[in-house]
Protein backbone atom coordinates (compact mmCIF):
# COMPACT_ATOMS: atom_id res chain seq x y z
CA UNK A 1 0.00 0.00 0.00
CA UNK A 2 1.12 3.55 -0.67
CA UNK A 3 1.77 5.81 2.31
CA UNK A 4 -0.70 8.61 2.95
CA UNK A 5 0.17 11.70 0.94
CA UNK A 6 -0.85 15.33 1.10
CA UNK A 7 -0.27 17.16 -2.17
CA UNK A 8 3.42 16.85 -2.98
CA UNK A 9 6.95 16.22 -1.70
CA UNK A 10 10.21 17.56 -3.16
CA UNK A 11 13.84 17.03 -2.14
CA UNK A 12 17.28 17.84 -3.59
CA UNK A 13 20.13 15.34 -3.27
CA UNK A 14 23.35 16.68 -1.67
CA UNK A 15 26.11 17.50 -4.14
CA UNK A 16 28.44 14.50 -3.85
CA UNK A 17 30.86 13.02 -6.36
CA UNK A 18 29.12 9.83 -7.46
CA UNK A 19 30.07 8.96 -11.02
CA UNK A 20 28.35 5.78 -12.23
CA UNK A 21 24.98 6.85 -10.83
CA UNK A 22 23.97 10.23 -9.47
CA UNK A 23 20.71 11.26 -7.83
CA UNK A 24 19.63 14.88 -8.24
CA UNK A 25 16.02 15.45 -7.13
CA UNK A 26 13.06 13.33 -6.15
CA UNK A 27 9.51 13.62 -4.88
CA UNK A 28 5.86 12.83 -5.49
CA UNK A 29 2.78 14.85 -6.35
CA UNK A 30 -0.97 14.56 -6.42
CA UNK A 31 -1.72 16.71 -9.45
CA UNK A 32 -4.71 18.99 -9.91
CA UNK A 33 -6.88 18.45 -13.01
CA UNK A 34 -4.99 19.50 -16.18
CA UNK A 35 -1.90 20.36 -14.13
CA UNK A 36 0.96 20.49 -16.64
CA UNK A 37 4.71 20.83 -16.86
CA UNK A 38 6.56 21.95 -19.97
CA UNK A 39 7.44 22.27 -22.70
CA UNK A 40 10.80 21.90 -21.04
CA UNK A 41 14.26 20.37 -21.63
CA UNK A 42 15.98 18.50 -18.82
CA UNK A 43 19.70 18.13 -18.22
CA UNK A 44 19.33 14.68 -16.65
CA UNK A 45 17.04 11.64 -16.79
CA UNK A 46 13.68 12.06 -15.09
CA UNK A 47 11.44 9.03 -14.45
CA UNK A 48 7.81 9.18 -13.26
CA UNK A 49 5.80 6.22 -11.95
CA UNK A 50 2.03 6.71 -12.10
CA UNK A 51 0.49 5.61 -8.79
CA UNK A 52 -3.13 6.41 -9.66
CA UNK A 53 -5.17 8.46 -12.10
CA UNK A 54 -4.34 9.29 -15.69
CA UNK A 55 -2.36 11.77 -17.74
CA UNK A 56 -0.64 12.40 -21.02
CA UNK A 57 2.94 12.78 -22.22
CA UNK A 58 3.99 14.65 -25.36
CA UNK A 59 7.58 13.60 -26.03
CA UNK A 60 9.80 14.92 -28.80
CA UNK A 61 12.33 12.33 -29.92
CA UNK A 62 15.82 12.82 -31.34
CA UNK A 63 14.24 12.59 -34.80
CA UNK A 64 12.28 15.78 -34.09
CA UNK A 65 8.88 14.05 -34.11
CA UNK A 66 6.52 14.60 -31.17
CA UNK A 67 4.61 11.54 -29.98
CA UNK A 68 1.67 11.46 -27.58
CA UNK A 69 1.24 8.77 -24.93
CA UNK A 70 -1.76 8.16 -22.67
CA UNK A 71 -0.77 6.76 -19.27
CA UNK A 72 -2.50 5.25 -16.28
CA UNK A 73 -1.74 3.45 -13.00
CA UNK A 74 1.38 1.26 -12.79
CA UNK A 75 2.91 2.72 -15.91
CA UNK A 76 5.90 5.04 -16.03
CA UNK A 77 7.49 7.52 -18.39
CA UNK A 78 11.08 8.56 -18.95
CA UNK A 79 12.21 12.06 -19.89
CA UNK A 80 15.65 12.03 -21.51
CA UNK A 81 18.12 14.93 -21.30
CA UNK A 82 18.19 17.42 -24.14
CA UNK A 83 14.71 16.63 -25.50
CA UNK A 84 11.51 18.69 -25.27
CA UNK A 85 8.69 17.14 -23.22
CA UNK A 86 5.30 18.26 -21.92
CA UNK A 87 3.08 16.25 -19.60
CA UNK A 88 -0.24 17.01 -17.96
CA UNK A 89 -2.87 15.43 -15.74
CA UNK A 90 -6.24 14.21 -16.93
CA UNK A 91 -9.14 16.64 -16.45
CA UNK A 92 -11.43 14.16 -14.70
CA UNK A 93 -8.99 11.67 -13.15
CA UNK A 94 -5.69 13.51 -12.52
CA UNK A 95 -2.71 11.39 -11.81
CA UNK A 96 -0.61 10.97 -8.73
CA UNK A 97 3.01 10.10 -9.43
CA UNK A 98 6.40 9.67 -7.81
CA UNK A 99 9.54 10.80 -9.64
CA UNK A 100 13.32 10.62 -9.58
CA UNK A 101 15.84 12.77 -11.44
CA UNK A 102 19.18 11.03 -11.90
CA UNK A 103 22.19 10.62 -14.18
CA UNK A 104 25.74 9.26 -14.21
CA UNK A 105 28.06 7.38 -16.53
CA UNK A 106 26.01 4.15 -16.38
CA UNK A 107 22.48 5.59 -16.22
CA UNK A 108 21.77 5.39 -19.97
CA UNK A 109 23.08 1.81 -20.10
CA UNK A 110 20.82 0.64 -17.27
CA UNK A 111 17.78 2.40 -18.71
CA UNK A 112 18.53 0.78 -22.06
CA UNK A 113 18.61 -2.61 -20.33
CA UNK A 114 15.03 -1.88 -19.23
CA UNK A 115 14.11 -1.08 -22.84
CA UNK A 116 13.83 2.66 -22.17
CA UNK A 117 15.31 5.51 -24.19
CA UNK A 118 14.52 8.62 -26.26
CA UNK A 119 12.30 6.68 -28.70
CA UNK A 120 10.93 4.30 -26.05
CA UNK A 121 9.96 6.50 -23.10
CA UNK A 122 7.10 4.38 -21.68
CA UNK A 123 7.64 1.82 -18.92
CA UNK A 124 5.15 -1.02 -18.85
CA UNK A 125 5.73 -3.77 -16.27
CA UNK A 126 5.05 -7.36 -17.30
CA UNK A 127 2.28 -7.31 -14.69
CA UNK A 128 1.12 -4.50 -12.36
CA UNK A 129 2.28 -6.35 -9.25
CA UNK A 130 5.79 -6.59 -10.73
CA UNK A 131 5.95 -2.81 -11.13
CA UNK A 132 4.92 -1.98 -7.58
CA UNK A 133 8.31 -2.73 -5.99
CA UNK A 134 9.68 -0.08 -8.37
CA UNK A 135 7.02 2.33 -7.12
CA UNK A 136 7.72 1.46 -3.49
CA UNK A 137 11.48 1.98 -3.86
CA UNK A 138 10.87 5.38 -5.42
CA UNK A 139 8.50 6.33 -2.61
CA UNK A 140 11.07 5.18 -0.07
CA UNK A 141 13.68 7.51 -1.58
CA UNK A 142 11.20 10.40 -1.68
CA UNK A 143 10.28 9.77 1.98
CA UNK A 144 13.86 9.47 3.28
CA UNK A 145 15.57 12.66 2.15
CA UNK A 146 17.47 12.80 5.46
CA UNK A 147 19.11 9.42 4.93
CA UNK A 148 22.81 9.23 4.09
CA UNK A 149 23.91 9.73 0.50
CA UNK A 150 25.20 6.15 0.26
CA UNK A 151 21.86 4.86 1.54
CA UNK A 152 19.96 6.78 -1.13
CA UNK A 153 22.37 5.79 -3.93
CA UNK A 154 21.92 2.18 -2.84
CA UNK A 155 18.16 2.52 -3.25
CA UNK A 156 18.67 4.21 -6.62
CA UNK A 157 20.50 1.02 -7.66
CA UNK A 158 17.60 -1.07 -6.34
CA UNK A 159 15.17 1.09 -8.31
CA UNK A 160 17.07 0.57 -11.56
CA UNK A 161 17.44 -3.16 -10.94
CA UNK A 162 13.69 -3.41 -10.29
CA UNK A 163 13.00 -1.41 -13.44
CA UNK A 164 15.11 -3.81 -15.51
CA UNK A 165 13.71 -6.96 -13.92
CA UNK A 166 10.05 -5.93 -14.26
CA UNK A 167 10.01 -4.16 -17.63
CA UNK A 168 8.07 -5.82 -20.42
CA UNK A 169 10.71 -4.42 -22.81
CA UNK A 170 13.66 -5.71 -20.81
CA UNK A 171 16.84 -6.21 -22.82
CA UNK A 172 19.27 -7.34 -20.15
CA UNK A 173 22.55 -5.80 -19.07
CA UNK A 174 25.69 -6.03 -21.13
CA UNK A 175 28.94 -7.54 -19.91
CA UNK A 176 31.60 -5.14 -18.61
CA UNK A 177 33.38 -3.27 -21.39
CA UNK A 178 37.09 -2.51 -21.56
CA UNK A 179 36.09 1.00 -22.62
CA UNK A 180 34.37 1.55 -19.27
CA UNK A 181 37.53 0.54 -17.43
CA UNK A 182 39.63 3.15 -19.22
CA UNK A 183 36.97 5.83 -18.75
CA UNK A 184 37.08 5.14 -15.03
CA UNK A 185 40.88 5.25 -15.11
CA UNK A 186 40.76 8.71 -16.72
CA UNK A 187 38.20 9.97 -14.21
CA UNK A 188 40.29 8.69 -11.30
CA UNK A 189 43.39 10.39 -12.70
CA UNK A 190 41.57 13.71 -12.93
CA UNK A 191 40.13 13.36 -9.42
CA UNK A 192 43.59 12.77 -7.96
CA UNK A 193 45.35 15.52 -9.90
CA UNK A 194 42.92 18.38 -10.56
CA UNK A 195 44.36 20.51 -7.75
CA UNK A 196 47.83 20.75 -9.29
CA UNK A 197 49.27 21.71 -12.65
CA UNK A 198 50.14 18.74 -14.82
CA UNK A 199 53.09 18.58 -17.17
CA UNK A 200 52.62 17.80 -20.84
CA UNK A 201 54.54 14.58 -20.26
CA UNK A 202 52.13 13.42 -17.54
CA UNK A 203 49.12 14.04 -19.78
CA UNK A 204 50.84 12.28 -22.68
CA UNK A 205 51.60 9.28 -20.49
CA UNK A 206 47.90 8.90 -19.68
CA UNK A 207 46.93 9.44 -23.31
CA UNK A 208 49.32 6.82 -24.67
CA UNK A 209 48.71 4.35 -21.86
CA UNK A 210 45.20 3.56 -23.09
CA UNK A 211 45.28 1.02 -25.96
CA UNK A 212 41.80 2.11 -27.06
CA UNK A 213 42.93 5.68 -27.78
CA UNK A 214 42.86 6.62 -31.46
CA UNK A 215 43.05 10.39 -31.14
CA UNK A 216 43.51 13.49 -29.02
CA UNK A 217 40.89 16.21 -28.61
CA UNK A 218 41.87 19.58 -27.14
CA UNK A 219 38.92 21.41 -25.62
CA UNK A 220 37.94 24.14 -23.19
CA UNK A 221 38.90 26.27 -21.54
CA UNK A 222 40.50 27.57 -24.70
CA UNK A 223 43.34 25.44 -26.14
CA UNK A 224 44.64 28.37 -28.18
CA UNK A 225 45.11 30.36 -24.95
CA UNK A 226 47.96 27.95 -24.11
CA UNK A 227 49.19 27.06 -27.59
CA UNK A 228 52.75 26.07 -26.67
CA UNK A 229 51.79 23.20 -24.36
CA UNK A 230 48.93 22.12 -26.61
CA UNK A 231 51.31 22.08 -29.56
CA UNK A 232 53.76 19.81 -27.72
CA UNK A 233 50.95 17.43 -26.80
CA UNK A 234 49.60 17.43 -30.37
CA UNK A 235 53.05 16.62 -31.76
CA UNK A 236 53.45 13.72 -29.31
CA UNK A 237 50.02 12.41 -30.37
CA UNK A 238 50.88 12.63 -34.07
CA UNK A 239 54.23 10.92 -33.46
CA UNK A 240 52.30 7.94 -32.12
CA UNK A 241 49.87 7.82 -35.02
CA UNK A 242 46.93 9.53 -33.34
CA UNK A 243 44.66 12.11 -34.97
CA UNK A 244 44.34 15.52 -33.32
CA UNK A 245 41.18 17.60 -33.01
CA UNK A 246 40.71 20.90 -31.24
CA UNK A 247 37.82 23.14 -30.26
CA UNK A 248 38.22 26.92 -30.21
CA UNK A 249 36.01 29.93 -29.65
CA UNK A 250 38.09 31.68 -32.33
CA UNK A 251 37.36 31.03 -35.98
CA UNK A 252 39.70 29.31 -38.41
CA UNK A 253 40.13 32.58 -40.33
CA UNK A 254 41.03 34.53 -37.19
CA UNK A 255 43.62 31.97 -36.06
CA UNK A 256 45.12 31.76 -39.55
CA UNK A 257 45.28 35.51 -40.24
CA UNK A 258 45.48 37.20 -36.82
CA UNK A 259 46.68 34.53 -34.41
CA UNK A 260 50.09 34.60 -32.78
CA UNK A 261 52.96 32.58 -34.20
CA UNK A 262 52.36 29.89 -31.55
CA UNK A 263 48.64 29.77 -32.33
CA UNK A 264 49.38 29.43 -36.02
CA UNK A 265 51.79 26.54 -35.30
CA UNK A 266 49.11 24.76 -33.26
CA UNK A 267 46.56 25.31 -36.03
CA UNK A 268 48.93 23.77 -38.58
CA UNK A 269 49.38 20.70 -36.35
CA UNK A 270 45.64 19.92 -36.23
CA UNK A 271 43.69 17.45 -38.33
CA UNK A 272 40.30 18.94 -37.44
CA UNK A 273 39.22 22.25 -35.89
CA UNK A 274 35.71 22.83 -34.50
CA UNK A 275 35.60 26.62 -34.52
CA UNK A 276 33.40 29.39 -33.18
CA UNK A 277 31.84 30.04 -29.76
CA UNK A 278 28.89 28.08 -28.43
CA UNK A 279 25.80 30.28 -28.85
CA UNK A 280 22.84 29.38 -26.68
CA UNK A 281 20.29 30.82 -29.13
CA UNK A 282 21.70 28.51 -31.84
CA UNK A 283 21.93 25.42 -29.64
CA UNK A 284 21.22 22.13 -31.42
CA UNK A 285 21.37 18.41 -30.68
CA UNK A 286 21.06 17.45 -34.34
CA UNK A 287 24.61 18.19 -35.52
CA UNK A 288 27.53 15.91 -34.70
CA UNK A 289 30.64 17.19 -32.93
CA UNK A 290 29.28 20.66 -32.10
CA UNK A 291 26.68 22.23 -29.86
CA UNK A 292 25.42 25.22 -31.85
CA UNK A 293 24.66 25.80 -35.52
CA UNK A 294 27.29 28.53 -35.99
CA UNK A 295 30.14 26.14 -35.26
CA UNK A 296 32.00 24.41 -38.10
CA UNK A 297 33.92 21.13 -38.31
CA UNK A 298 36.91 22.03 -40.48
CA UNK A 299 39.44 19.84 -42.26
CA UNK A 300 42.53 21.86 -41.34
CA UNK A 301 45.14 20.49 -43.80
CA UNK A 302 42.73 20.85 -46.73
CA UNK A 303 41.75 24.35 -45.60
CA UNK A 304 45.32 25.56 -45.27
CA UNK A 305 46.12 24.14 -48.70
CA UNK A 306 43.12 25.74 -50.42
CA UNK A 307 43.09 29.06 -48.56
CA UNK A 308 39.41 28.64 -47.59
CA UNK A 309 37.71 26.70 -44.82
CA UNK A 310 36.94 23.18 -46.04
CA UNK A 311 34.21 21.55 -43.98
CA UNK A 312 34.55 17.96 -42.91
CA UNK A 313 31.56 15.77 -43.94
CA UNK A 314 29.31 14.83 -41.01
Amino acid sequence: MCPDMKEFSFSVFPNENFLDLRLFQYGWEQCAPLHSFGPFVRNNFLFHYVISGHGQLDATGPDGATRRYELGPDQGFLICPGLVNTYFADKHDPWKYVWLEFGGLRAEEYLGAAGLGPLRPIYQPRAPEQGRPVRDTMLYIADHSQASTLHLIGHLCLFLDGLIQSSSARRGTSSPRLQDFYIQEAVTFMEHNYRRELTVEEVAEQLLGNPLTDGLTLSGGEPFAQPEDCLRLARIAHAHGLNVWSYSGWTFEYLRDQGTAAQRELLEELDVLVDGPFLLDQRTLALPWRGSRNQRVIDVPASLASGDAVLRPD
